[in-house]
């Protein structure tokens, strides 16, 4: 570490090395001092500005410091919002009033959550009873999805992702929940009913929601009055009469139904209500029990994406196999799951087949999360052990072999979580002491002229000629520095 005048004082590479800082938000934070409480710069070593290291330490720990503040995360979690809605708050700022961030700290914005409440309170009252730019065309009866809905609402699809979990008051209930590979569901949602919560929402934001009685009542409709269709698809078919979609189509193929008498694809009201009394004998053909999976009321039909293209990108593959896409590609680098036999990197049926039996060693092996870059890793270990990790300190652990990549991202390691939380303490600490110990032992070029008295650039040809080289972060070993002081008079 550098002295002026008898005190530590940091340069900005001082504080790029100490604290795995980048250079743009020290020269931003020290450039708005009047607004951020930035420290003023004691004086320079050559010309680089320094800062008392105690003043500075001071003020940083303090600006670290987030307790009693909230970040978007926790605002969403405890007002049960879509984390996109704070997004789309924050982002119509200059329209909606959002108040301004207490401080960010490693790229995360905080807020007084006091301040943010009134403001959101306030925001909520404005919005209430606001006119929806509601899309009134196509047939009250079709089926949408989500973010369907939310385009006839004119609405971001952000602001109301959350809302099957937490809805609004009104929001209707789907009348088609579709499993997907993934395990997570795709909710179908009739037009019509839309349509209706637009008329009658009361206000913006969420909130309790009604009892399924109460709800109808207030649309009008007894609670025990069933909507019918004049139609079945398959899987609503399957649903009505309390079989398992695969046994539905396995009926089918047995000639068990009769076949779809609307379009070639879709059962009337009139044939579908002469197969109750026949699923028994159905089942028995089929050699199974019935499903336990309860009946569901008759709706339109659930609607289904065909591929447009032969076999399985890697996407459609993770959504197969219940895998992220990550784990897909990571699978194929390491030879789990054989390479695509198609062109355009795809999968054929063929090939895809045998994969479903291999997905618990594939999770086995690579686990749930892709892992961290070297920065995201240096702060997670920072959190984990309490020391000042920095970037460089992980790689320092790699080249040292005390921890291998999991995986790359466009060509940068990624570490694993696990990983990292095993590395033993007094590995990490011993480490980022060395590299400390070397801050504190070694001088950059600015560092070294300030000290002699020269130019940076007289010093390092100096430097260079009488066979001194940099050190660790391009830094100068003092006593070597202080020995060419004494050689040169």
């Amino acid at each position: 570490m550098a002295t002026l005048d008898g005190r530590d004082v940091y340069t900005r590479q001082d504080l790029m090395n100490r604290h795995g800082i980048s250079l743009t938000p020290l020269e931003t934070w020290y450039r708005n001092r009047h607004t951020s409480g930035h420290p003023e710069s004691v004086g320079k070593i050559g010309r680089e500005l320094v800062w008392d290291a105690k003043e500075w330490d001071r003020w940083y720990n303090a600006r670290q410091d987030t307790t009693a503040l909230e970040s978007r995360t926790q605002l969403a979690a405890r007002h049960g919002l879509a984390k996109g809605t704070i997004d789309q708050l924050w982002g119509r700022r200059a329209e909606n009033g959002h108040p301004e961030p207490v401080r960010t700290v490693n790229q995360t914005i905080y807020w007084n959550p006091a301040e943010w409440d009134a403001w959101y309170a306030g925001y909520k009252k404005r919005a209430q009873r606001t006119q929806l730019d509601v899309d009134r065309s196509g047939n009250p009866n079709d089926l949408i999805t989500l973010s369907e809905a939310a385009r006839v609402l004119g609405v971001e699809p952000t602001s109301i992702t959350n809302y099957p979990k937490r809805p609004p008051r009104r929001w209707p209930q789907p009348v088609e929940e579709e499993p997907l590979p993934s395990g997570r569901l795709r909710r179908w949602y009739r037009r019509a009913d839309i349509w209706h919560y637009a008329d009658t929402r009361s206000a913006a934001g969420p909130h309790r929601t009604r009892r399924p009685e109460q709800e109808a009542s207030i649309q009008g409709e007894p609670a025990h009055v069933i909507r019918r269709q004049d139609d079945f698809g398959p899987v609503q078919l399957a649903r009505w009469l309390g079989l398992k979609e695969s046994q539905l189509r396995r009926a089918q193929n047995l000639g068990l139904l009769p076949p779809p008498d609307i379009d070639g694809r879709r059962w009337s009201q009139s044939v579908a209500r002469t197969l109750p009394d026949q699923i028994e004998h159905i089942l028995t053909q089929l050699g199974e029990e019935r499903s336990t999976t309860p009946a569901t009321k008759p709706g339109p039909p659930a609607r289904t994406k065909r591929r447009s293209k032969e076999g399985f990108g890697p996407v459609q593959l993770a959504r197969h196999l219940g895998l992220k896409d990550w784990q897909v590609t990571r699978a194929q680098q390491r030879g789990l799951i054989a390479a695509p036999d198609l062109e355009g990197g795809r999968w054929s049926q063929t090939a895809v087949e045998p994969m479903p039996t291999l997905v618990p060693q594939i999770i086995t092996e690579l686990g749930d999360h892709p892992g961290l870059g070297s920065q995201k890793a240096a702060e997670h270990l920072a959190q984990h052990t309490g020391l000042a990790v920095v970037r460089s300190d992980i790689q320092d652990l790699a080249d040292r072999g005390a921890l291998h990549p999991v995986g790359e991202f466009k060509g940068w390691p990624m570490y694993g979580i696990d990983a990292l939380e095993a590395l033993p303490r007094n590995q990490v600490s011993t480490l980022v002491t060395e590299r400390l110990s070397w801050i504190d032992a070694s001088l950059t070029s600015a560092e070294a002229a300030g000290l002699l008295g020269w130019p940076i650039g007289k010093f390092e040809v100096t430097a260079e000629r009488r066979g001194l080289t940099p050190g660790r972060f391009d830094r100068y070993r003092r006593t070597d520095v202080e020995q060419l002081a004494q050689t040169d008079s």
